[in-house]
């Protein structure tokens, strides 16, 4: 059982979505799951039964382990494809915004009360996708050195895909995969960033300066 912290504040005006669990990407046969609006504006989610939840919000994700019956936990964000994100309630080290959540399939959701359209609608992270985390207001520049012309300021609490990573170690972002709502290309030294995923999976690029 997740160790998280449980809301237990009587809502002013509650309001329930049912889902039926999910495991694997398979409906579950029994139990629902209600999300109820707290009075301070907080989603609550208590599981009917076990869901399976990931890592990404995504079959293809990392499992990040199962919400028992009974665990409560804070919804923050849902993606147009179905899936809610919701706080872990554990530390994360250099994590940012909705790289901080963990997912939920909504599928064959019963909803009333208007709660799944109250959640905010969020960016979806890809499944396999390594992104770039900015803490502070970081040059992205139009080549993998220092000295090179600076395309844009990006700023802090960005999110930004990462696409490659040249012979400097320097890293490609792609602004357009992301949540600033951007659609610049750069690089950025990687010291200047934090990162989720794994970067030694990156494809290297040799041509930067062609």
């Amino acid at each position: 059982m997740f160790a998280f912290v449980s809301l237990l504040v009587t809502p002013l005006l509650p309001v329930f979505l049912l889902c039926a669990p999910m495991l694997g990407g398979v409906a579950g046969d029994k139990g629902a799951s209600d999300l109820e609006l707290t009075v301070d504006g907080v989603f609550v989610l208590t599981a009917g039964e076990d869901i399976q939840a990931y890592m990404r919000p995504s079959l293809d994700a990392d499992a990040f382990g199962i919400l028992t019956t009974g665990d409560q936990v804070a919804v923050h964000a849902r993606t147009a494809d179905g899936w809610l994100g919701f706080d872990p309630g554990i530390a994360q080290a250099r994590n940012i915004g909705l790289l901080r959540l963990r997912w939920i399939p909504e599928s064959h959701c019963e909803i009333s009360g208007g709660a799944l359209v109250d959640i905010p609608l969020a960016w979806a992270p890809g499944a396999r996708t390594t992104y770039a985390m900015f803490q502070d207001a970081t040059d992205l520049h139009s080549e993998p050195l220092p000295t090179s012309e600076v395309v844009t300021v990006v700023e802090p609490g960005t999110i930004a895909a990462v696409t490659g990573v040249a012979d400097t170690g320097w890293f490609l972002l792609d602004l357009g995969d992301g949540n600033a709502g951007l659609f610049f290309e750069g690089w950025v030294d990687p010291s200047a960033v934090s990162s989720s995923g794994n970067p030694d999976t990156l494809p290297p690029i040799y041509n930067w300066n062609n």
